[in-house]
């Protein structure tokens, strides 16, 4: 009855014993904070989030429409779409695309995390290289991404620096400059031999039938100009009406998640790349990829709706949140899955279960609500956090205190205070 709750406790026990990634935590948290409240003495990102949470909601009420939508629009401009229901169709559709021991350059995707593209891509013996430069690192380090922004937020930079050095063959000083050089070196050269180009999406626009993209290194535009055939992956959540609704989610992303006011680029595809320029005979595959795929995720996100947590479907997984949050100041990377924190462990009810969520933290979460004031999207996490408990509590998934609390009401002695009634 009490596995996952033990298990979320174990997790939790073992990050507060690393103190050095707390730290770092918790500093570049407050920064983020910090360089948002200055932020908005220059742009109202109150008024940006008020239309931005009314948009999503709205596309929200009609997203079976809209997804339908967008694949005959993506379609219209050559894209190959594709739907695939769960984690494990994803992986064979994109197993059928990618030629086994194939080079293929990966950008930042939380999607291709939740369905395991990257892994499954690499036991068939294809090359998966992150570009990301955080999420570089924390391939190298075999670890696990500890912001949706800023994965690589648990390693110092002598521990980067460590890394890099045994993948490159040559010492690399601890200082940022010299090893994002190193990086990038690496990294060119793999660029320019790669077969595939794997990406995420930040949004799918409905009636224009274009992708959108956003990075600040770099890194996305040359995954998806030099190689032949480019995958991009996306929770059906990112689908959007239009480009008007799009660009609320893309001019929201960095001033809520690290307090700039925009991404270095932002890149819109709509289709493979193609020329008309020798007599208007058009001619797909020119300098940039002949072939794009799209394969639209659900894997559970129809299921919120049942669970009462559509919501949040709204989230454009800014990490906004986490920057407010006490418990994941505390828990770090323990708390979630492959997306963290309270809206996280909601999405890891969605995509594996209410079990899974039960281990990812369901039972972390405070309700205090300051993450609902730090999300663009005025998404009410406590509240579907909630509802999950109820849903969890109903099929014995509880923490061990308050079940034996709930199993002892007689015990309880009224002329005490509520904390020294709880058998914790």
């Amino acid at each position: 009855m009490f596995t996952q709750y033990y298990s979320s406790r174990a997790r939790v026990s073992e990050a507060l014993r690393r103190l050095g990634e707390r730290r770092a935590v918790a500093t570049a948290l407050r920064r983020f904070s910090r360089l948002k409240s200055s932020l908005s003495k220059r742009l109202d990102l109150e008024a940006l989030a008020e239309r931005l949470s009314e948009a999503r909601r709205r596309t929200l009420a009609q997203l079976s429409e809209l997804v339908k939508q967008a694949a005959e629009s993506l379609e219209e401009n050559g894209f190959q779409v594709h739907y695939a229901r769960d984690a494990r169709e994803a992986r064979r559709i994109a197993e059928k695309l990618v030629e086994p021991g194939s080079l293929v350059v990966k950008s930042k995707s939380s999607a291709i995390e939740e369905a395991g593209i990257a892994e499954h891509l690499r036991s068939l013996g294809s090359e998966v290289y992150e570009t990301d430069l955080g999420e570089y690192a924390v391939q190298l380090a075999r670890s696990h991404r500890a912001h949706p922004i800023v994965p690589a937020l648990h390693l110092s930079r002598e521990k980067i620096a460590e890394l890099v050095s045994r993948d490159v063959g040559y010492k690399v000083p601890p200082d940022p400059r010299e090893i994002t050089k190193a990086v990038r070196r690496r990294l060119r050269e793999v660029f320019t031999k790669a077969g595939y180009g794997l990406t995420g999406a930040n949004f799918i626009s409905a009636e224009e039938g274009v992708i959108a993209l956003v990075s600040n290194e770099g890194n996305i535009r040359n995954s998806t100009s030099f190689p032949k055939t480019h995958i991009a992956v996306a929770g059906l959540n990112k689908v959007v009406r239009d480009l008007d609704e799009g660009l609320l989610v893309i001019r929201a992303l960095a001033p809520f998640s690290i307090g700039s006011r925009l991404p270095s680029y932002v890149s819109l595809i709509a289709g493979p790349s193609k020329t008309a320029d020798i007599e208007l005979e058009t001619v797909v595959g020119v300098h940039g990829p002949s072939e794009v795929h799209v394969i639209l995720l659900d894997n559970g996100r129809s299921r919120a709706w049942d669970l009462g947590v559509e919501e949040a479907l709204c989230c454009i997984n800014c990490g906004g949140c986490l920057n407010e949050c006490p418990a994941y100041t505390i828990a770090g990377r323990a708390y979630g899955h492959v997306y963290k924190g309270g809206i996280g462990v909601v999405y890891t009810a969605l995509t594996e279960g209410l079990e899974k969520a039960v281990e990812a933290g369901l039972y972390l979460c405070t309700t205090c609500g300051r993450c609902v004031l730090s999300c663009p999207c005025r998404i009410n996490t406590p509240a579907l956090v909630e509802r999950l408990r109820e849903a969890a509590a109903r099929r014995g998934l509880m923490a061990e205190p308050h079940y034996r609390w709930l199993s002892s009401p007689r015990e309880l002695q009224d002329d005490k205070p509520l904390e020294e009634q709880l058998p914790l």
